[in-house]
């Protein structure tokens, strides 16, 4: 579905963002919308809320009815080293 909806550089463009905010030290998770709530969103360590364990539902944000990318903020702070 994500293929087919064209959102797989969406997803890789959030996760080099979360990956780059980690890699500098700031704190840095995915929240918000029902995308980052996503399996996608946990495989990708966006996000740490595992949506197969609390039964998060795929379809509310990748379903081709959707207009627009999915709904995914990207919460950071720093942290102190």
């Amino acid at each position: 579905m994500i293929t087919e909806l064209g959102f797989p550089g969406f997803f890789l463009i959030v996760w080099d963002i979360v990956r780059f905010a980690r890699e500098a030290g700031i704190l840095c998770q995915g929240r918000g919308g029902a995308a980052a709530n996503s399996a996608v969103c946990f495989a990708l360590r966006i996000t740490s809320v595992d949506a197969v364990r609390y039964g998060l539902l795929f379809e509310r944000f990748l379903a081709p009815e959707r207009d627009g990318y999915p709904d995914i903020d990207v919460f950071t702070g720093l942290t102190s080293r």
